[in-house]
């Protein structure tokens, strides 16, 4: 599995960077944690994930969860879309590290 769902929680602080140990296990597996907030309710979710999966799949698999199109969805990094098909080692992300997009309903037209 290319990803993997480790928690969800209903507005609580998620960490933005994870603990030594954590951090350390990531590096050596070459995976980093990444969290998707939504943008309407604060919620979070965090996955682990490597850094060749597409995104498509986090989004995908975040999108079932919730019961929603990943096609109405936007994931935005840093203000910036998130495209379905990069990764992490394209974005040029660190392993171990923990990174946070955010959700929102994407909007069509004016």
């Amino acid at each position: 599995m290319d990803s993997q769902l480790i928690s969800s929680s209903g507005g609580t602080k998620v960490d933005e960077l994870p603990s030594e140990d954590e951090a350390e296990d990531l590096k050596a597996s070459n995976k980093l944690k990444l969290v998707i907030q939504r943008t309407n309710d604060g919620e979070k979710t965090e996955f682990i994930l490597k850094m060749t999966t597409p995104f498509i799949k986090v989004f995908e698999a975040w999108s079932k969860r919730f019961h929603v199109s990943p096609r109405t969805q936007r994931f935005l990094f840093q203000g910036e879309k998130v495209l379905d098909q990069s990764t992490p080692k394209m974005m040029e992300w660190k392993a171990g590290r923990s990174y946070v997009i955010d959700n929102m309903i994407g909007q069509e037209g004016g």
